[in-house]
């Protein structure tokens, strides 16, 4: 996710000295996400702008800014520093956002570090509800007839976040984890595949394997489900750093989770291992598994909070059904066939 930043100063403060605070702010910023200095001019270029306001005096400089930010459409965001009336500047321009009616605008405050996590937290949020408002939600069950004062308006999500609602069945979903044949290896998560190929030293468990990495997006569905069906066997958590997902080292270094799972099919005990890995922003692996569970292929084992990666093995006469590129979606894209599958 790429951030980009429009910088308001007063006039009345020394250039040079302004210019160096904007160096350094940007430096602190982008060894923790992805962000640039920006014109408003190239405000559409950038998957979410921020406006950093650096000194006092700056409110009718924000004035003349904001018909180029509610033309953009986008949520504003406000940041603010521990300096040089920066804050009391800020409150002023959000209380004044309120009284034009713009929804959704955010003042974030901090130094740097601070702010680096808050930037982070509101990029997820709002990427959420962009992908909300496209969204179709399944909902599986209704309120008990007998209860009077839980009934679900589905109208009123729709008209809050955009969403629309399909109801799903029980029966559907049993069905759905019966359909799934004993000899594929479906997809653990939403993503992209960032490689498909022999296992990776340092990153496959001891032994021959296939491999499959999967990077996760603040965009993708963080819920992981379980690729292959059978009795858990393993499940170990190990703590570690939180590098971002799509670097090579992330996959031995940060905290994760690893479970294998077995089933004998005519004789053979097929396994499959696989690894929950956080990110940069995915602080923490939820596994709600644990050893002697049995699971069906595509059920939920967990989840990560948030952008983070999945790595999937399989024996190494597994033949795999992805490349690197592809998009792959949880519980429906074959990632690998047993031999013998048509």
């Amino acid at each position: 996710m790429k951030f980009g930043i429009i910088t308001l100063a007063s006039s009345i403060h020394d250039k040079k000295r302004i210019r160096e605070h904007v160096s350094t702010l940007l430096t602190n910023l982008g060894n923790r996400i992805s962000i640039e200095e920006i014109v408003p001019e190239r405000i559409d270029t950038v998957d979410i702008p921020l406006v950093c306001i650096l000194t006092g005096g700056t409110e009718h400089e924000f004035c003349a800014l904001y018909p180029k930010l509610a033309a953009d459409g986008r949520p504003i965001t406000l940041l603010t520093l521990p300096h040089s009336n920066s804050l009391p500047a800020g409150l002023e321009m959000l209380a004044w956002l309120n009284a034009q009616g713009s929804k959704g605008a955010r003042l974030l405050h901090g130094d740097p570090a601070m702010l680096a996590q808050k930037i982070g937290r509101r990029g997820m949020c709002l990427a959420l509800a962009v992908k909300l408002r496209s969204s179709v939600i399944g909902v599986i069950g209704k309120p008990s007839d007998w209860l009077i004062a839980s009934g679900v308006s589905y109208d009123a999500l729709q008209k809050r976040f955009g969403l629309r609602i399909r109801e799903i069945p029980i029966e559907e979903v049993y069905d759905a984890y019966a359909a799934v044949p004993a000899d594929e290896v479906r997809s653990p998560a939403d993503g992209k595949v960032m490689y498909a190929g022999p296992g990776q030293p340092d990153v496959a468990p001891e032994g021959e394997w296939n491999q499959v990495s999967i990077f996760l997006s603040a965009f993708d569905v963080h819920i992981n489900r379980a690729p292959f069906g059978g009795r858990v066997t393993e499940v170990e958590f190990r703590p570690g750093k939180w590098l971002a997902a799509y670097k090579h080292e992330s996959a031995y270094l940060n905290e994760r989770s690893d479970i294998t799972v077995e089933q004998e099919v005519d004789g053979e005990v097929r396994r499959v291992h696989f690894r929950q890995i956080v990110g940069l922003m995915a602080r923490r692996v939820v596994t709600r598994v644990q050893v002697g569970d049995v699971l069906h292929t595509g059920q939920r084992i967990g989840l990560m909070k948030f952008g983070s990666r999945m790595d999937v093995f399989v024996p190494p006469h597994v033949p795999l059904s992805v490349r690197k590129g592809d998009r792959v979606v949880a519980g429906e894209t074959v990632l690998a066939r047993w031999p013998g599958m048509p």
